[in-house]
């Protein structure tokens, strides 16, 4: 655009922020799958209200609004951001275990049939990803500037 960031007024600068921060919730949301993906991609990227996507879906419009705000928040939040981190470390299906978690909410039993695996298999897959996860998050505080 040609303007640099210390020309730019806290209006301008709060925008940016804002597009920046809907643009990589979009990138995020790509990896989402089945309804929550077109939920989300239809409000964020196409601006649908939650009453045209209940009405489109046929669900009720509070159901569309608590799916959307979930997975929005657990896109947003970091936690879900910094599995991403991990990937290398985690097989295709614990990474798969992650995201039915993390991302859709699934509970162990619902994964653990939806995988064909044992209960005890996928709660021991999201323990040792949960314990990635908080000493991430730890290093991260450490790291971060004091008196900020």
């Amino acid at each position: 655009m040609g303007i640099t960031d210390d020309k730019l007024t806290d209006s301008q600068q709060g925008e940016l922020e804002l597009r920046q921060f809907n643009e990589r919730l979009i990138s995020e949301a790509g990896r989402l799958k089945g309804r929550d993906r077109v939920w989300v991609l239809m409000h964020l990227k196409n601006g649908s209200s939650i009453n045209q996507i209940a009405r489109l879906s046929g669900v009720s419009p509070s159901t569309v609004s608590r799916r959307i705000r979930r997975t929005v928040a657990l896109l947003s939040g970091g936690r879900y951001l910094s599995r991403l981190k991990y990937s290398r470390r985690l097989s295709p299906v614990e990474i798969q275990i992650a995201e039915d978690n993390l991302v859709r909410g699934l509970s162990m039993r619902q994964i653990a049939r939806n995988h064909r695996l044992s209960y005890y298999r996928v709660r021991m897959t999201i323990k040792r990803i949960r314990t990635m996860l908080a000493s991430f998050d730890n290093h991260r505080q450490q790291s971060a500037p004091r008196g900020a």
